[in-house]
């Protein structure tokens, strides 16, 4: 019936019906105590309702086929008034209830997940972290334009305040943002710690970053919907980072959802000169290699390098009909135990210092009292230290590694496992932006070196991991640069500069 842009529309039509049904039932309840009064008032509400339920610029085509059913109801109703038969009123909400039901049909997806999203449930007041404070809340083009029709002056002058046209990044999901507070909360947020959005006008009226977090980039591929959450919701990652088995992933049948999808192709309709019509084999070969634990988490990314550069090669030399070739080739190699010793590799500890110190500074040099910024930044004391020459910052990062990272990493490397699992999944990895695939490769590295070192580096300022520490630190990640897409269009600017984006770069960023 409507394309997923009128989702909002249609489902501010299926929560009527479902309010109308409950109007009938109350009418029911009426009947049995004979409240004359109440069952007029109620069937003139329905009515009313009906009438000016229907906006043709909204909801297109659809208009018609509801104008004769709310006619068929109306006259369902006015029979109802004259000789309060039952029947008729079951018969308007059975109408009721089937449109409903129909109506949802455009919501619900076949869905691919990861098992975690099936036990996730919001702990709200019990969570030690607030979604509505510490980070920019992008707002999609379509909620901005509904915005800009609401006519409650205060809503409408804390709208006008603070969301701003997102002028770095136009696209529809990311086009406009929420201008902070000082204290870095949102302004739409009540004394009660309450969305005044929400309160006045409803849930419909949530942007889509605020309705579905912590689900993010919601995807629709091969008409299959793909769900997966942010590090930056701690009850989501303690789910998904803290499973030692690694992350599963599950269909669902019947998955509702009403919002905007964020990246929708089909694989089948591509040409086969397009690297995409092979996204899922490429994406499947990755995660499979990433949770082959046969190999040490740097040997796995090394090789995936491999693998990446490989493919890319093959599209620059316009050769993308043999990828599949290529992916066939590496799947018995990761099969069979591919023959790779990196210990070869020498360590270049210096160049990953300056290299991540520079891409990390980007970030911290700008703010300076964000609680979530005193974390990182004790962990760049536990690398650097003020006066010190850059020799000396390798041999205590050299030490720190050995002495604290290592060995804690010897028995709980899963959690980086899983939290690069989660970033190929919900990213489209490698296939799932502009960027050329090896590109998409070089960021997946920056995000987990970032990490790493930040990691060795709070295990120098603290004398030791823990698994507590690790997932805080990635839950900062997440929340303070991960959120921030300015900030990795500007790091991918960087790397590409310096000429950084190379496998032997990439090699020095993963191995210690």
């Amino acid at each position: 019936m409507a394309q997923i842009i009128y989702s909002k529309k249609i489902k501010k039509i299926v929560d009527l019906y479902d309010g109308l049904i409950v109007s009938c039932l109350e009418i029911k309840e009426g009947l049995e105590e004979n409240q004359l009064d109440l069952i007029e008032n109620k069937i003139k509400e329905i009515k009313i309702k009906l009438m000016n339920s229907l906006d043709v610029d909204e909801l297109g085509e659809l208009v018609e086929t509801l104008y004769n059913i709310h006619q068929d109801i109306n006259r369902l109703l006015i029979e109802f008034t004259y000789n309060r038969d039952l029947e008729l009123l079951n018969k308007v909400i059975n109408i009721l209830q089937d449109l409903k039901d129909n109506l949802e049909v455009e919501f619900r997806y076949k869905a691919l997940l990861p098992t975690y999203m099936k036990k996730f449930k919001c702990i709200a007041s019990n969570c030690e972290e607030s979604c509505c404070k510490g980070w920019r809340v992008l707002v999609d083009q379509d909620s901005y334009q509904l915005y800009q029709q609401i006519e409650d002056e205060g809503l409408k002058k804390t709208i006008n305040n603070n969301i701003k046209i997102n002028k770095s990044d136009e696209n529809n999901s990311s086009y406009a943002y929420i201008k902070l507070k000082e204290d870095n909360s949102c302004p739409f947020l009540t004394k009660d710690e309450l969305c005044n959005i929400h309160l006045k006008k409803g849930e419909n009226y949530l942007c889509d970053t605020c309705a579905i977090y912590p689900r993010t980039t919601i995807n629709l591929v091969d008409n299959i919907l793909e769900v997966s959450a942010t590090m930056s919701c701690p009850e989501i990652r303690r789910l998904a980072l803290l499973n030692k088995s690694g992350i599963k992933f599950e269909y669902v049948n019947d998955y509702l959802f009403d919002r905007n999808v964020n990246i929708n192709f089909n694989t089948e309709k591509i040409k086969d000169n397009n690297p995409k019509k092979y996204f899922k084999e490429i994406r499947s070969l990755s995660i499979g290699l990433l949770q082959n634990r046969e190999y040490s988490l740097k040997e796995r990314l090394i090789f995936l390098g491999i693998i990446c550069n490989s493919l890319e090669k093959n599209i620059q030399n316009d050769k993308v009909e043999d990828i599949s070739e290529v992916i066939d080739y590496y799947k018995m190699l990761n099969k069979n135990k591919f023959n790779f010793d990196i210990s070869k590799i020498s360590s270049k500890e210096d160049i990953q210092i300056q290299i991540l110190n520079k891409i990390i500074n980007m970030k911290i040099n700008n703010n300076i009292n964000n609680n979530y910024f005193s974390k990182l930044k004790e962990a760049i004391k536990g690398i650097t230290i003020a006066g010190e020459s850059l020799e000396e910052s390798v041999n205590r990062y050299r030490e720190s590694y050995r002495v604290y990272y290592k060995l804690f990493m010897q028995q709980h490397e899963y959690l980086l496992e899983n939290y690069l699992v989660n970033y190929i999944f919900k990213n489209l990895f490698p296939l799932g932006s502009d960027k050329s695939l090896f590109d998409e490769y070089v960021l997946f590295i920056i995000h987990y070196s970032i990490i790493k070192m930040l990691l060795i580096g709070l295990s120098a300022f603290h004398k030791g991991l823990s698994v507590e520490v690790v997932i805080d630190l990635i839950g900062t990640f997440s929340r303070v640069l991960e959120h921030d897409s300015s900030y990795f269009k500007s790091v991918y600017e960087f790397i590409k500069e310096n000429e950084f984006d190379t496998l032997a770069y990439m090699t020095v960023l993963i191995k210690n």
